[in-house]
């Protein structure tokens, strides 16, 4: 059965449900019609209803938004003459994958319509990376000075995400071969797969070791000079605390 209520927010492994006007247009109804601003590497979905099946879900530009559909349903109605019609309703999502504004398009019997627009900026939050929940995490491994230690308490790794949260990061499209680091961070899912890893410096990145099935980034991410003393003061603490 198709899952019912609002637009829903992916970020990381977290749903989060925002409330974003719904409404028709057209003849299509949309539980998000207002234009939005989402962070690069964020994923969305939204559902739409009163499709045709030959209808067409796509994006203006393919370089800022990559879709995908969750779920569609047809559903055969009935009409005042006794014919049945097929009607579909569906769960389509994008995924922000580059910096930039561009539309969300259904064409619903030949007529392409512009459901809402979105934004995307190539600044984003450690939080809408590696959320902010610490059951979704098997333990944490920290690497400081050439050693490394593990946080597998659900009470320190809270306390980790919760502190590292709003770092403020900004995603270069390449490279910028700067050298130096402090830290790197290993997140192990829960499910058992292989980590997740951001290490800072000049080239600080997100990385997925073969095997990890966590939905974040990947890619060049400088922390930003007005979060630099955060993220180290809560790196040092929690490298502290691990054993």
């Amino acid at each position: 059965m198709l899952a019912t209520g609002l637009a829903v927010c992916l970020v990381g492994s977290i749903y989060a449900i925002p409330a974003f006007a719904g409404g028709n247009v057209g003849d299509i109804y949309s539980d998000t019609t207002q234009d939005l601003q989402r962070q690069y590497g964020e994923s969305y979905i939204f559902k739409a209803s009163g499709l045709a099946d030959d209808d067409t879900y796509t994006v203006g530009n393919g370089k800022v938004l990559e879709t995908f559909t969750k779920e569609a349903v047809s559903t055969a109605l009935g009409r005042a003459d006794g014919k049945k019609m097929d009607q579909m309703t569906a769960l389509y999502g994008f995924r922000c994958v580059g910096e930039g504004e561009t539309g969300v398009y259904i064409t619903h019997h030949g007529k392409t319509i512009c459901l809402f627009k979105v934004k995307v900026n190539s600044t984003t939050a450690m939080a809408q990376a590696v959320g902010t929940d610490a059951s979704k995490f098997s333990k944490v491994e920290v690497y400081h000075a050439g050693i490394t230690k593990t946080i597998k308490t659900q009470s320190e790794m809270q306390k980790l995400l919760q502190g590292i949260g709003q770092v403020k990061l900004k995603r270069l499209p390449q490279n910028p071969n700067i050298s130096g680091g402090e830290y790197a961070i290993s997140f192990y899912p829960a499910d058992g797969s292989a980590a997740y890893v951001y290490a800072d410096g000049g080239s600080g990145n997100f990385s997925k070791r073969p095997g990890c099935t966590w939905n974040g980034p990947v890619g060049y991410y400088q922390i930003q000079t007005s979060s630099f003393d955060l993220w180290i003061k809560t790196m040092k603490e929690a490298f502290g605390a691990a054993k």
